[in-house]
């Protein structure tokens, strides 16, 4: 199911609602990505207006269809409780549509890579872990500083799990180095490890270290990730710690 948003606040508030219900999968995506997806298929042209500030993919799953409707209709009374705003756009009962709206974030994410101008969505801030009951907490206190930086950003989301893909547009990091980039990353950190979910990757390396220089060498493991505060990411795997 696609659940529209007029703002993206409302949409983030209505995860934890939705969260409660158990929902195989909760997606939450921004208008950048709407965006895109109306371009990539007249289908999604048709069924997302223009002007959607945010979405949500819901997806529920019973024992018989009539059990999965149920829970479907739970899931768009709680958004509804929750955001007068609520618009179901889509809902998808059979194979064919399910995997259709689901087609929607898979075509979107390269499409953002490939981007063209001076600059782009820069992927060295993905895999954020943020628990699902702090996501609008966290995504408020993100677009602050954004603006405090004077970048924009794209927003995907594993929002039901607390997984967060921010993409800033900047310009190539050839210049500084990537001062930039750093400064950024450190103003976002809250504490704890960046997630694990599709591995470390080499443009978080960086922060990951530092973090890891500001306790001792011989407390670092059995310290992480306990105590980190609301924004951790509990599991995620340990890099080489020679250098300490």
């Amino acid at each position: 199911m696609l659940l529209l948003f007029g703002t993206l606040g409302e949409a983030t508030r209505c995860v934890q609602a939705i969260a409660a219900l158990q929902p195989s999968a909760c997606d939450l995506m921004d208008r950048r990505v709407l965006s895109l997806g109306r371009d990539s298929d007249p289908r999604f042209e048709s069924m997302i207006p223009v002007g959607s500030e945010a979405a949500l993919i819901v997806e529920q799953a019973g024992m018989s269809e009539r059990e999965t409707r149920d829970r479907i209709a739970r899931v768009v009374s709680a958004a509804r409780g929750t955001a007068q705003s609520t618009r179901v756009a889509f809902e998808a009962h059979d194979f064919e549509d399910v995997e259709f709206l689901w087609s929607l974030p898979q075509r979107v994410v390269p499409l953002l890579t490939r981007l063209k101008g001076t600059t782009r969505p820069l992927p060295f801030v993905e895999d954020i872990a943020v628990p699902p009951e702090h996501l609008h907490e966290f995504l408020t206190s993100a677009h602050r500083v954004f603006q405090e930086h004077e970048v924009t950003a794209s927003l995907y989301a594993h929002a039901a799990a607390g997984q967060l893909h921010l993409r800033p547009f900047l310009p190539s990091p050839s210049s500084d180095g990537g001062a930039r980039l750093e400064t950024l990353a450190a103003s976002l950190y809250e504490g704890g490890l960046p997630d694990g979910w599709d591995d470390q990757r080499r443009a978080r390396r960086r922060t990951l270290a530092n973090a890891l220089r500001q306790r001792p060498a011989r407390s670092t493991l059995p310290r992480f990730p306990a105590d980190q505060g609301p924004f951790r990411s509990p599991g995620t795997a340990q890099p080489r710690q020679d250098h300490l």
